[in-house]
Order: structure tokens, then sequence, then C-alpha cells
């Protein structure tokens, strides 16, 4: 049997299904749901593609140093916001209805893998293609399909399909940015954040908005995941009650740009509890037995003790650590020092 801790983000969608079906049970009429709204942040410009590629001179100084290189740190920046994403819609596919909305013209790999499950009917996955006809310009897709231009019929689309799943839903965009270059920063603001009762996923490219766009998103979204410098930061808002916020840095590594998270401190899978308790009841035997004294260096200090000649010298085995200083009067370096007039036998 193995001692498993759920990680920061699992957590977070079990207790957002767990608190819709509460919210499902016991609301009333004519009145919403909360919400939820993930804002990724992350990068995937040319000058970070750029210094992905560029060789590290001495790269075994990082190495003696235990930090990444530049080179590793660009390619975590540049792959870990996709990466992140994968790994969002896995966690929200396990515990609630998972909602896609394509918004590239290309289909990603997270597209062609979704749009394999979603012909299972057990799967808890919806895919809505909103990158057929972007820009409105193909009047044969204005009639019954979805588009980024048309945003009130996108808007009946996708709540239409939330209306129709018995458990929450999440609804996951592939990238908003086809969404704000169709319409602007904001009308798809406002678009966004029309929808009710539902868990939302925005990932935004850093360098697509200005400063005031991105901290404007983030007031909007309750949990914000940051990707800079090769490390994801996490601050978010409770589920209950909003006011408690938390950060926390999420560890990972890329495995073939699969992202791989791990435990905060520790990359190592968890012991078992039998191993778990055996070492604690050695560290419990270790404890009872007597104690090992050891020297405190900080609070030694050095004495000046001068001796007669008669005096015999004492053992010093007990603290041969501390030095000492003997002055002796009969030293031969000082035979030319009159003891009476110190002063005449200086050189004026």
């Amino acid at each position: 049997m193995t001692s498993k801790k759920v990680k920061p983000l699992a957590s977070l969608f079990q207790q957002w299904s767990s608190q819709q079906q509460r919210e499902s049970s016991s609301a009333q009429e004519n009145v919403p749901q909360s919400s939820y709204r993930i804002l990724i942040q992350s990068t995937h410009g040319l000058a970070t593609r750029i210094q992905a590629a560029e060789a590290v001179e001495n790269p075994q100084v990082y190495q003696r140093a235990g930090v990444p290189t530049p080179a590793e740190t660009a390619i975590r920046d540049s792959q870990g916001g996709y990466a992140w994403l994968e790994h969002l819609v896995e966690l929200a596919q396990k515990h609630n209805h998972l909602i896609w909305v394509a918004t590239k013209s290309q289909p990603s790999p997270i597209t062609n893998k979704l749009i394999s499950l979603s012909n299972d009917e057990n799967a808890n996955v919806t895919v809505v293609n909103v990158a057929v006809d972007p820009w409105g310009w193909d009047d044969e897709f204005k009639k019954g399909s979805p588009s980024l231009h048309n945003l009130h019929q996108l808007y009946d689309q996708l709540s239409n399909v939330m209306q129709q799943q018995e458990s929450s839903a999440v609804l996951a965009w592939e990238s908003l940015t086809p969404l704000i270059a169709v319409h602007g920063f904001e009308m798809a603001r406002q678009f966004l954040t029309s929808f009710e009762s539902c868990m939302q996923i925005w990932p935004i490219r850093i360098e697509l908005l200005t400063p005031f766009q991105h901290s404007t998103l983030e007031d909007d979204a309750q949990a914000l995941l940051h990707l800079k410098g090769g490390e994801m930061t996490m601050i978010r808002q409770g589920l209950r009650e909003r006011g408690n916020i938390l950060r926390k840095m999420l560890p990972f590594r890329l495995d073939g740009g699969k992202l791989v998270e791990l435990e905060a401190g520790d990359s190592s899978p968890e012991p078992d509890e039998e191993v778990m308790d055996k070492t604690s009841a050695a560290e419990k035997t270790s404890s009872s037995s007597a104690p090992v004294p050891v020297a405190d260096t900080s609070s030694r200090k050095i004495q000046l003790k001068m001796e007669e000649d008669d005096e015999p010298k004492k053992e010093e085995s007990s603290q041969p650590n501390r030095p000492r200083i003997y002055l002796q009067d009969d030293d031969p370096e000082f035979d030319d020092m009159d003891e009476e007039d110190p002063d005449d036998d200086l050189d004026i």
C-alpha cells in the first residue's frame, strides 16, 4: 500500500467537481452557480526559441552549480505552456465534462486526440471547432456551424452543450489569440466572462497583450499559472472562500514534450508506509540512546594568560582546540628593554 499526495491542480479539479454537485443539488431557480477561471500565461516568442537553440559555453559550470543552462530554461518556457495546457485538459477530463474549443486553423495534437475520444459515448469530451471559418468569409459555415465571427451563435452553441451535461463542465480554449485577433481585447473579454456555472481555462501568450490587458484578465480569473524562467508559479483563490489566496511553485519536468508534475522539493516517488514506519521506529530507537556531545564553537574565546617560570603548565587535553598565548618576562627578545623606564629605550 502506498501513500500518495494529491497534486495541487488535481485537488483543485476534484474540489470544483464536488462543489458543483453540492450547489446543483441545493441550488434555487434563477440563481447561477459559481464560476472559476484559470489563466495560463506562457511565452513562445522568437527570442525564447532562439535562446533555446543556442549552444551553451561551459555547461559543466551550470552542472556543478545545480542550475539549468539558459538554453534549458528557454526550452522549458517555450514548450512548457502547451504541456501545462495538455496537463490541465487531462485533469479536467477525469473529474468533469470537458468542452474543448478548437480555435487554431492547424489542428494541434490535443485537438486530434480529443476528437478521437469524443467519438466514444462514454467519454466526457465534446469538441467544438470554431477555426473552420474564423473570419466569417464563407457563407456555407454561417448556418449551423459555430464560428469565431458570430459570437452570439457561438455563445448559444456552448451554452447548450453545458446545459446538456449532467456533471460540471470545464470550458477549455485552445488559444485566446484568434478570438482576440478577430474581435479585439475588450469584446473578447466580455464574451469570455459571460459564461456562468462553469470552469474555464484561458491560455494566452505573454507577448501578445500589454501589461494592462494582462492585469485585466488576471482580475477576471480566479487562478493564475505563470510560466517564466523555466518555473511555473500558481496563484489562486479558494473555491469556497474566495478571500483565501494560495501561492505555490509547481515543479515539473518535460519528458519528450510531455509534462510530468513533481512534488514540491522532491522529485522521487512517495515511499511506502511500511518503509516509513520502519524509519520512524529507527529514529525513535536512536533518539532514546545517550546523545553525543557536540562542541560549541560559537562560544570559544582566546584566553591571554601570563605565567611565572615556577608555575607548572596545566594539561590542555580537556580543551585541545582552544588556543592560548603565553607571555614570559624573561623572553630573550625583550632583553634590550629597561623595565624601570621603558621610555629610555625609545630612539627619539
